[in-house]
């Protein structure tokens, strides 16, 4: 058999050939199988013999690289039944069946699995086989019309096609027929109409639009009962909050107390006087930082130190902690700083000046803007550049990677993804003048001087108007929502989904 041949048979090979009834003999011919004796491996070595020592050099080079590399794929054992490269030359027999408007489109498709064939190993064989197949379905469903047979495109572009609508088109699509509501129920396209709409990973897996919808209905049917949980003092306006699965933290930074409450039971656990100015809880520890630049971690169930390191930094703004990292922002750095080992791993000079009043920070970023201009946004941390689309946006709250911010002089509210700088939500309210935001999973508390209006972000409809005089600040945790007022601080219990 001339080298041409054997090219002939490994590009044309017919996927109606089964490769297990056919094997390479010794003198280079393909012969039935006939025993389970019979092997490839006897031929495959004396062909990559004969084109190791190059004594086809007379035959085309572009066939001789093609045999070789089908030839390793064999050896391998990448390939070793030539199934996958039959499903690739299947595909371009197809491809060559058609116009040559659709060839001139799919070719490049056909190419760009050719030579992802040729680079594979063991693990991606898998799935390059599996994209194969579903790119034979979807051109045999656009091209290939079958007698008495409707259009129909794999289950897996369904799901791809579904994942880019809203929740609204998501709706009105599962009342066109059975298959379509139960490709809608599928939790890849739920999470990712759920980050795409709100930019928040989902807590849910099953059924998650339909777990939202019930706890918005649940909000809108409740009587929210507005519950004093600390009354009007002189401290009231220099103070922190901050909560965790199992604690809230109220931080008076003038007497330097700290309040600890258990989070269900709203019942105060422990207070008393730690020398701080800033104070957040992380899981069942709670932190501190004194103007000193001491920080000090506490246990939060036996309220005593268990931790304290000292940092040159006096001007520390504010603190975030992530990943057991503890990030310091201060008006000219930002400091990391590994909770484990007490190790610095990052200072990044910061110029905050002049926005040091016009700052938020938080989760790793910083965003700063000028109230006196309108001028976009501006991230000052990680990295420096502006946010489009911002023009007269106030930021209010950083969650994760997503940034709340008003429109100046509305009731506007954008929502900004800080990693792609983009626009990914504009909510018109009913607040005349927004003071304070907060949002948990899809719900989001817009606060101002007479009422708190809670939003279901992804329809973008007010689903609840809660009477509040003179809020100020708003904390939302799973199923509570924290508010600051003039009076004192009040606390209002969500239900559950």
């Amino acid at each position: 058999m001339t080298i041409s041949n054997l090219y002939d048979y490994f590009y044309n090979f017919l996927p109606s050939q089964d490769p297990k009834k056919y094997y390479v003999t010794e003198d280079l011919t393909f012969a039935p199988c006939k025993t389970q004796k019979d092997t490839n491996q006897k031929g495959i070595i004396a062909l990559q013999q004969l084109i190791d020592r190059k004594t086809l050099d007379e035959e085309e080079a572009k066939e001789v690289t093609f045999i070789a590399c089908v030839l390793e794929s064999m050896v391998k054992g990448i390939d070793p039944e030539l199934r996958v490269l039959s499903q690739v030359n299947q595909l371009r027999k197809l491809i060559k069946s058609q116009p040559r408007n659709v060839q001139d489109i799919w070719l490049k498709t056909y190419e760009a699995y050719k030579s992802l064939y040729f680079t594979s190993t063991k693990d991606t064989i898998i799935e390059l086989s599996k994209a194969i197949v579903s790119s034979e379905m979807l051109f045999k469903a656009v091209y290939i019309k079958q007698k008495s047979q409707p259009l129909t495109l794999p289950d897996e572009l369904y799901v791809l096609i579904f994942s880019q609508l809203g929740v609204q088109e998501l709706s009105c699509l599962k009342l066109t027929c059975k298959h379509f509501r139960s490709l809608s129920n599928d939790s890849t396209i739920q999470k990712k109409i759920f980050k795409k709409e709100t930019g928040v990973v989902p807590r849910y897996d099953k059924d998650l639009l339909r777990a939202h919808k019930v706890r918005c209905f649940a909000v809108r049917r409740s009587a929210l009962a507005i519950t004093p949980l600390l009354e009007s003092s002189e401290w009231l306006s220099q103070y922190s909050l901050s909560f965790s699965k199992d604690h809230l933290l109220i931080s008076d930074q003038m007497k330097r107390y700290i309040h600890l409450y258990d989070v269900k039971t709203k019942e105060r656990k422990h207070w008393g006087i730690k020398p701080h100015f800033l104070a957040k809880l992380y899981g069942n520890d709670f932190f501190t930082i004194t103007r000193d630049g001491l920080i000090s971690k506490y246990s939060a169930s036996s309220f005593q130190s268990t931790w304290e390191i000292e940092t040159d930094d006096k001007k520390i703004t504010d603190f975030s902690i992530e990943n057991d990292c503890i990030t310091l922002y201060s008006t000219d750095q930002v400091t990391k700083i590994d909770i484990k080992t007490k190790r610095v791993l990052e200072k990044t000079p910061v110029m905050l000046f002049p926005y040091v009043n016009n700052t938020i920070s938080g989760s790793g970023w910083i965003v700063a803007n000028d109230l006196n201009d309108y001028a976009p946004l501006t991230i000052k941390y990680p990295s420096t550049c502006p946010v489009p689309d911002s023009v007269g946006c106030i930021p209010h709250l950083i969650q994760k990677n997503l940034v709340y911010t008003v429109v100046k002089n509305s009731s506007i509210i954008k929502v900004f993804d800080l990693n792609t700088l983009k626009l990914i939500n504009t909510i018109n309210t009913s607040a005349n003048r927004v003071i304070t935001l907060a949002e948990h999973n899809g719900i989001l508390f817009v606060g101002n001087s007479t009422h708190i209006y809670v939003i279901d972000v992804l329809t973008k409809k007010q689903i609840k108007e809660i009477y509040c005089k003179d809020v100020y600040n708003l904390w939302a945790n799973e199923n509570t929502l924290i508010v600051q007022t003039y009076a004192g601080i009040f606390y209002i219990e969500l239900p559950d989904a």
